[in-house]
């Protein structure tokens, strides 16, 4: 069985970069689909599909009562542009990070205007392993 340096999941005997798989995934299925709402089910589908990582929330000062969500593999940040440190998920010194949220923590932040399932990005992100 081959093991990947952190910041890659082994699939199928590979070792594919989840920053490069998040970005294929994007270019995909738009990238705007990745965010507007969207950015909690495709965290929580990207968890399950990757089968680690931990759930976090980025609180901006900016907007009271949104949060922006992401995953953290391997110490490092992911959200729907790829791989990030903490500081550039965050963007301004004075957001908040809330590290290992639950599933249902974070569905529930989600606008259901805008609301793609987690499975719907599971399959998008499986589809895209196999590539």
């Amino acid at each position: 069985m081959t093991k990947c340096q952190r910041g890659y999941q082994q699939h199928k005997g590979r070792c594919i970069s989840i920053d490069k798989l998040i970005k294929k995934v994007g270019k995909n299925v738009g990238y705007e689909n990745l965010f507007n709402g969207n950015c909690s089910a495709f965290a929580v589908g990207l968890k399950e599909v990757i089968g680690r990582g931990k759930l976090v929330g980025v609180v901006e000062e900016n907007e009271p009562g949104y949060t922006h969500i992401g995953i953290k593999i391997d110490d490092f940040y992911y959200d729907g542009d790829g791989k990030s440190t903490k500081r550039e998920l965050m963007g301004n010194d004075s957001d908040k990070l809330v590290e290992g949220l639950s599933e249902l923590d974070v569905l529930n932040n989600t606008n259901p205007r805008y609301f793609k399932s987690p499975e719907y990005f599971e399959k998008q992100i499986r589809k895209e392993m196999d590539r």
